[in-house]
C-alpha cells in the first residue's frame, strides 16, 4: 500500500530506497506556500542502521507489512538467540545483531514479539518495561531521600534508583531508556 508522508507514523514499517525500515519519527517542515517537506527518521531492518529521508508532500512510500509472532526466549549460543514458538512448536534462531544491546533483558521463558519479513525473522520487539530483581546496592537511606543511588540488577545492568530501594526488591525498568520506573508492590498473603 502506498502512503503519503502525512500518513506515516512512529513504529510503522515502510520501504525507502529499497530498504525495509522501522519509522522512528516523521516531522513536517515548511508551509503550504513554501512547500511542505517531511523528514522521516528510521532504522533499517534487520541491520539497525539509522537513515533520514526527505519527502515532498506529493511523494509516496510503500508500507511494508511484517508478520508478528509471540515467542518464548529459550537460550543463546555464540551466534544466535533461540526462541520457541508455542503455536508451531518450532525453535527459531535469531541473529544476535537483531537483539543488540537489549540482550541483558532476555530471561529464560520471557515472552517476546518476533517480526518476520516472509519466513525470515527481521526484528525483535521488546516490552516497554521489564521487572528485575536488585542484586546489589547500598542499604536504604532516609536522610538523602531526594537523591538517587546506583543499583546492580540481576542481569548485570546498573541503573539509578531511589534511596528506599534495597537488595532483593523487584523493580520495573524502562527497557529503551534503561531507567527505573517503580518498585513492584509486594503481594499481600
Amino acid at each position: 500500500m502506498l502512503l503519503s508522508p502525512n500518513e506515516i507514523h512512529e513504529n510503522m514499517t515502510i520501504t525507502v530506497d529499497n530498504k525495509v525500515c522501522k519509522v522512528i519519527s516523521c516531522e513536517m517542515h515548511g508551509t503550504g506556500q513554501t512547500g511542505r517537506i517531511f523528514v522521516i527518521k528510521a532504522k533499517t531492518i534487520p541491520d539497525g542502521n539509522h537513515i533520514e529521508k526527505r519527502l515532498r508532500a506529493e511523494e509516496k512510500v510503500a508500507e511494508t507489512k511484517l508478520d508478528r509472532a509471540e515467542m518464548e526466549y529459550s537460550y543463546s549460543d555464540a551466534d544466535f538467540f533461540y526462541f520457541y514458538n508455542p503455536a508451531t512448536f518450532d525453535q527459531v534462531p535469531v541473529a544476535k545483531e537483531l537483539v543488540g544491546d537489549n540482550a541483558p533483558f532476555l530471561k529464560e521463558g520471557a515472552k517476546i514479539q518476533v517480526e518476520y519479513l516472509g519466513e525470515k525473522p527481521v526484528n525483535i520487539v521488546f516490552p516497554q518495561s521489564v521487572e528485575l530483581t536488585v542484586a546489589n546496592c547500598v542499604p536504604p537511606s532516609h536522610e538523602e531521600a531526594s537523591t538517587m543511588k546506583e543499583a546492580e540488577l540481576e542481569n548485570g545492568i546498573t541503573v539509578l534508583v531511589p534511596q528506599f530501594i534495597k537488595q532483593g526488591d523487584v523493580v520495573r525498568i524502562d527497557v529503551e531508556k534503561r531507567k527505573f520506573l517503580e518498585r513492584k508492590k509486594e503481594e499481600k498473603k
